[in-house]
């Protein structure tokens, strides 16, 4: 009883193909492609906005659910409406279940976790009372909207600490993204620190210098991890040094 929306951002590597084979075998799959690569901040606005649902999960084609996974999420979102529903990843943070009514606490406790898309349920009332526009080219759309209409709100939203998505893990599938790429000083540091700082005037400032420090390029182990991919030169710490010189005091 649960429809899986694909939105094709108009890939070149059989998707289509294999995607119909299972709509054959299937009703609950649907399937939508793109005349032209749209972006990915479209393209995430875009499958939010296919179902009909109540609630929608915004699942990355590199991740999975664990076996237990829809049970748990039922389970939870039919015994109270919330916002929105975080869960882990990978078992990355230790954090227990609870639900968050305070902004702060919700930013400073997961925002780590929130950034990956795959980790992210809406209420249908949040989907369609954003402004996606808003927040194209931000590289964190997922977790803009989602913090964008909990400062505004009287909502709440509930954090699964102990439900894990998980990446996919077959055969020679390689997961690429702009972690691993020269662009990485620019999204990680410099598009990270303008989100982080233009959240609204209710999340806390401790809470926002927390998160920009802890973020994994804003750190120590960060700049290591881009100096070792050979990511780090001069030109760069000069040209981010305001953001750098935030992640080391």
């Amino acid at each position: 009883g649960i429809a899986i929306h694909i939105s094709d951002n108009c890939s070149e590597d059989g998707t289509a193909e294999v995607v119909r084979e299972w709509m054959e075998k299937l009703s609950c799959v649907f399937y939508s492609c793109k005349e032209k690569n749209i972006g990915a901040d479209r393209n995430f606005e875009a499958g939010l906005r296919l179902p009909q649902a109540e609630y929608v999960l915004l699942l990355g084609d590199t991740y999975r659910l664990p076996e237990d996974a829809l049970e748990y999420v039922l389970n939870v979102l039919e015994s109270q409406a919330y916002a929105a529903m975080v869960t882990n990843l990978s078992r990355k943070r230790s954090i227990g279940p609870r639900a968050y009514t305070d902004g702060s606490e919700l930013l400073s406790d997961v925002c780590s976790v929130i950034s990956c898309l795959s980790c992210l349920i809406y209420h249908r009332d949040l989907i369609a009372a954003t402004p996606f526009s808003r927040y194209y080219y931000f590289y964190f759309i997922q977790i803009s909207i989602l913090l964008e209409y909990f400062a505004d709100k009287q909502a709440s939203v509930y954090c699964a600490g102990d439900l894990s998505i998980l990446g996919l893990a077959a055969g020679d599938l390689q997961k690429t993204s702009w972690v691993s790429t020269p662009r990485v000083s620019e999204i990680g540091v410099e598009k990270w620190g303008n989100f982080v700082f233009s959240l609204p005037p209710r999340y806390a400032l401790s809470a926002k210098l927390k998160v920009a420090r802890n973020f994994g390029l804003l750190s120590l182990r960060g700049i290591t991890v881009m100096r070792a991919n050979g990511f780090l030169s001069a030109d760069l710490l000069k040209r981010y040094r305001d953001p750098f010189w935030l992640a080391l005091f």
